[in-house]
């Protein structure tokens, strides 16, 4: 059910955009993010953060349509009529954008790739984009969960993503900015200790402290959802399973 349910709401995202707008899109995806973006760094492994970032642009967009995009196009009352159970449906809504996510972040370095080998320039080894694929995928997870939040609560599509974009400049700004404010306040001793930590790149402690940094609010924010669309359900009486 959870699939069908994926595929269903494929389909209403492949159709919104039409052929040209679902060109556009992969050519953003593969040409912008896979080439021209992380191209521009001196040092290839660098070049790796850019692939860890597109959940950021592309998961969002797909979350908050979920439940608002249902209220838009009148289709929530018949959705929570279906003899789907509240978790299958929000599981289904709730893995859309992160298999789209990381589908997009294999073609962009796909393209990277590509565009390397044949302008005979450097590019980042397989290590370094595997880790890229592993941080993306715990923040393409919390990435839909926020949308998923956004979008239960909003009253349209255009309203959710309003506040979505609210949120996430809040988290890609000012998290930043807060943590730039506390360095001068922490001991030297805690930095030297903290990069200790990070010895060793991704494959490393910090690396994995920071992994389930990522995953742990994602599984919260996911199951937080799914209770506020059990609750949704529950008041449309749709079918016990």
């Amino acid at each position: 059910m959870t699939a069908a349910v994926m595929r269903r709401d494929w389909i209403q995202f492949r159709n919104t955009l039409g052929r040209i707008g679902f060109v556009r899109l992969i050519a953003a995806y593969c040409i912008l993010m896979g080439v021209f973006v992380p191209t521009r760094f001196d040092d290839p492994r660098a070049s790796v953060v850019v692939f860890a970032l597109i959940p950021l642009y592309l998961v969002g967009p797909l979350a908050v349509d979920a439940i608002a995009g249902e209220r838009d196009r009148k289709t929530l009352e018949s959705t929570l009529c279906t003899p789907v159970s509240p978790f299958q449906l929000m599981l289904g809504k709730l893995l859309l954008p992160v298999v789209l996510a990381m589908a997009f972040t294999v073609c962009a370095m796909a393209c990277y790739k590509c565009y390397s080998a044949i302008m005979s320039r450097p590019s980042a080894g397989p290590g370094d984009m595997l880790a890229a694929l592993a941080f993306g995928l715990p923040l393409s997870l919390l990435c839909s969960a926020t949308g998923l939040h956004v979008s239960l609560t909003a009253s349209s599509t255009r309203n959710a993503q309003q506040w979505y974009s609210i949120t996430l400049l809040a988290l890609t700004v000012g998290l930043p900015l807060g943590l730039r404010a506390l360095l001068p306040s922490i001991e030297p001793w805690t930095l030297q200790t903290v990069s200790r930590l990070f010895e060793g790149g991704a494959v490393s402690i910090g690396g994995l402290l920071l992994f389930l940094v990522l995953l742990l609010p994602g599984l919260a924010l996911a199951g937080l959802a799914c209770r506020r669309f059990g609750r949704l359900w529950t008041m449309n009486e749709g079918p016990r399973l």
